[in-house]
């Protein structure tokens, strides 16, 4: 009896070699650019969100009526296009006073400013804001009282004997 011979391994056939390489380098290539792409996701999606757009903006009071050397705070709200307030680094607020001799504005940037009267006279306070590339403006209005009638046509003059800062009476007849 014989036993069955098993045949001489057989080399491989050129072209059954370059389809395995062609296969292997497909293969690397595929797995570069799925990692390319999980790369742009994952900064695109690392971006921050776009500004909120600006929508409305009040000025808080609107109108005031002060005394010469009175003072008042002013308030900018700013709300987005979806009614929600913005934050101070959300929105860039610019505040002017039209005619500046009526007062003054102690900021002129920010959410909010204080005006001191010092004429008397009105004046409109503008609040300028911009966010999201929309700018959008509000007013107050401002009116000064003139200084009481009597106040031009009196001088209180302190007794020879008044050292500074010690009080002293005066009557005054109207």
């Amino acid at each position: 009896m014989e036993e069955p011979s098993t045949p001489p391994p057989q080399a491989e056939e050129p072209d059954a070699n370059k389809r395995k390489k062609t296969l292997v380098i497909v293969l690397v290539l595929v797995l570069i650019l799925a990692a390319i792409g999980i790369g742009i996701v994952a900064v695109l999606s690392s971006q921050p969100p776009a500004a909120p757009r600006l929508g409305t903006l009040l000025v808080i009071p609107n109108e005031v009526t002060l005394d010469i050397g009175g003072e008042k705070l002013f308030h900018a709200r700013p709300l987005s296009t979806d009614g929600r307030v913005l934050q101070a680094n959300q929105v860039t607020v610019t505040w002017s006073l039209a005619p500046a001799a009526v007062g003054t504005i102690e900021n002129t940037t920010g959410l909010d400013t204080t005006f001191t009267a010092t004429q008397e006279g009105t004046a409109v306070l503008t609040a300028t804001g911009v966010a999201g590339g929309v700018t959008k403006t509000a007013q107050a209005n401002i009116t000064v009282n003139p200084p009481p009638f009597w106040a031009d046509r009196y001088v209180v003059v302190a007794p020879a004997s008044a050292v500074e800062a010690d009080p002293f009476d005066v009557t005054v007849t109207v």
